[in-house]
């Protein structure tokens, strides 16, 4: 099962390579590298709690620690770092 779905990630890889998404499109919002200055819309910085209470969450994500940990997920997923296509042998 979980070689399936192994099997399964990597075709959607490969699709979006083919679609033209390379590693710098893996990312998330921008606003989450930088702390933005003043007030912030209700909807930024807050995830979902326990109890349906909603948590600030006032820091922002180093952009070095997200590329490292890009990497170690490219490593993990047997995807090239600066080749993104998964293998033949992947699926």
């Amino acid at each position: 099962m979980l070689k399936a779905g192994e099997r399964v990630r990597n075709l959607e890889r490969a699709i979006m390579v083919r679609e033209e998404r390379r590693r710098k499109n893996d990312t998330i919002a921008e606003y989450c590298f930088s702390k933005p200055e003043g007030k912030m819309p209700a909807y930024m910085g807050k995830v979902p709690g326990p109890d349906g209470y909603w948590i600030e969450v006032n820091r922002k994500i180093d952009r070095r620690k997200w590329e490292k940990l890009k990497d170690a997920y490219y490593a993990i997923r047997g995807w090239i770092q600066r080749r993104v296509y998964p293998q033949e042998t992947d699926y």
